[in-house]
């Protein structure tokens, strides 16, 4: 077994230690949860403390926290979006604004950039539940597919 394959291995038996597959299935829910939150540098400790409180795996919550990264400017723009029309109002994000601020007063887009990000907060906040739930009911269902549960020695009984 070469280098690669042997971390793999230890990174994947790491990964399924003691996890069963519905808490695989929240890990994975939570990590992605948090990673498209639209506040930038904070998901990777709410992980490290939801997977402290629930009792879940470190490296699998961090994982789909991490991988989850790239959906967080689209969904920054989508939560933006939601989060404009629920306080009513009609100033969301969009490129052409963004150039626009941009070119014009930087002082003033880092001023509507915390706006943004507020109404982008407010959107997150209320689809996070059902975000959270699409999710993890798949999850589950894909890992409880997976991840087939072998006895422990100790359990198994000799037959003679």
């Amino acid at each position: 077994m070469n280098w690669i394959q042997k971390n793999i291995t230890l990174f994947l038996d790491l990964l399924k230690q003691g996890l069963t597959p519905t808490q695989l299935a929240l890990c994975v829910a939570w990590g992605v949860l948090l990673g498209i939150m639209p506040m930038l540098g904070v998901a990777t400790v709410l992980c490290v403390v939801i997977a402290y409180f629930f009792g879940l795996n470190q490296v699998a919550i961090q994982l789909a926290n991490y991988l989850a990264y790239p959906l967080q400017i689209t969904g920054f723009y989508v939560f933006n979006l939601l989060g404009a029309q629920i306080i009513f109002t009609n100033n969301h994000l969009t490129l052409e604004l963004l150039y626009r601020l941009l070119e014009s007063n930087f002082y003033f887009l880092i001023e509507q950039f915390g706006v943004f990000i507020l109404q982008a907060f407010i959107g997150w906040i209320i689809s996070a539940p059902f975000v959270f739930l699409i999710i993890y009911l798949f999850f589950l269902w894909l890992f409880s597919r997976l991840i087939v549960r072998k006895p422990h020695p100790d359990t198994l009984q000799k037959a003679d």
